[in-house]
């Protein structure tokens, strides 16, 4: 009776310990169908420890997932706790680190490296195509090979993280037409190769800040309204000029004040093609201080003075998302946003005069 209650009791305890086990492997273990491993060599670093770290470029963040220590020679050998999830990663020794992309499911990982490397690309990598193809992206990108005149062209053929990877480098700010239709093939590739990922979610926040209808290379949405008089006049209409669009108000204290330097520009730059369409955010019952205004401020240099005399209930200023006056925009001769939502007293005249002199 004694013996079958101890082989229970054993059976049990057996059994306990064999559900609890996390998997997780530890330095020198060897890789199993719940984890992933990665060794090699860092030259110059012995007796060191090296950890790897998940990156997440967009939101400049990173997670150590793994560790271990490098013996007298640099050689490490590591196990991560869950499988390699495909995505943006870094080799991290004291203040170094090495930058590399890695496939779902890689294992077996293999990275040569020196700690007195001179990028963080210079190592060798075996056995994830991935990385190697992340590799020689960055190389190019880190002497100088890909510019955001290129970078399309350069990306094309490859996956989404090393594409994601150089957009960041070059274009992540870039909100013009060529910049938008490019990040939106990146944002395609880690959809379809990444989907519901970190990055295909921070990626897409991204490309919505980026996609927006007022933003410099984007065509300025148009504007038809009649002027004080009952005639129509079109944003439009103004193409093959380079237009100052203003948002102000008879009412508008600081739009007054302004009123002497949006004159002088006209007089310099109205004969080399520069011309001003002005928007009053006037009441209904105010349209004679509206008049008034543009005389008294001698603004009636230009005929392009329009109104839906409907205040801030208008509708001309909400597509401009304009929420305080005044507000200007400067558009080139194809009607093009290159200076978006800026106050023109606290816009230096001679920098804003350099700007209408581009084009």
């Amino acid at each position: 009776m004694k013996k079958i209650l101890f082989y229970s009791l054993f059976m049990a305890v057996t059994v306990l310990f064999a559900q609890c086990g996390d998997g997780t492997a530890t330095n020198g273990s060897t890789s199993s169908s719940n984890a992933s491993s990665i060794s090699g060599t860092i030259a110059n670093a012995s007796n060191l420890k090296v950890f790897l770290d998940k990156s997440l470029p967009m939101s400049n963040t990173n997670r150590p997932i793994a560790s271990a220590d490098l013996d007298g020679n640099g050689k490490f050998s590591m196990t991560t706790k869950k499988p390699i999830e495909g995505g943006m990663y870094r080799l991290r020794v004291g203040a170094k680190k090495y930058f590399l992309a890695l496939s779902k499911g890689d294992d077996g990982v293999n990275i040569n490296a020196d700690l007195n490397a001179a990028t963080p690309y210079d190592y060798s990598i075996k056995n994830s195509s991935t990385g190697i193809e992340f590799q020689n992206a960055a190389k190019e990108w880190a002497t100088g090979q890909i510019n955001s005149q290129n970078i399309a062209e350069k990306t094309a053929n490859l996956g989404a993280i090393p594409s994601m990877f150089l957009a960041s480098k070059v274009m992540l700010k870039d909100s013009s037409d060529e910049g938008i239709a490019f990040h939106k093939a990146v944002n395609k590739k880690l959809a379809k190769e990444l989907p519901g990922s970190d990055y295909a979610n921070d990626y897409g926040k991204l490309l919505t800040t980026l996609d927006q209808p007022i933003r410099i290379g984007k065509v300025a949405p148009d504007i038809r309204l009649k002027d004080p008089n009952g005639k129509e006049y079109a944003l439009s209409d103004l193409k093959g000029k380079v237009v100052l669009l203003d948002f102000w108000a008879s009412w508008c204290r600081p739009c007054r004040i302004s009123s002497p330097k949006l004159v002088e520009l006209h007089k310099k730059y109205n004969k080399r093609g520069f011309e001003i369409f002005s928007v009053s955010l006037d009441r209904a019952n105010a349209k004679d201080r509206w008049e008034k205004a543009i005389k008294d401020d001698g603004l009636d240099l230009w005929p392009y003075h329009v109104s839906e005399l409907n205040h801030w209930n208008g509708q001309a200023h909400q597509q401009y998302d304009v929420r305080g006056i005044p507000a200007t925009f400067l558009l080139d001769k194809e009607g093009k946003f290159v200076k978006t939502k800026f106050n023109p007293l606290q816009t230096n005249a001679e920098e804003l005069g350099k700007e209408i002199e581009k084009y």
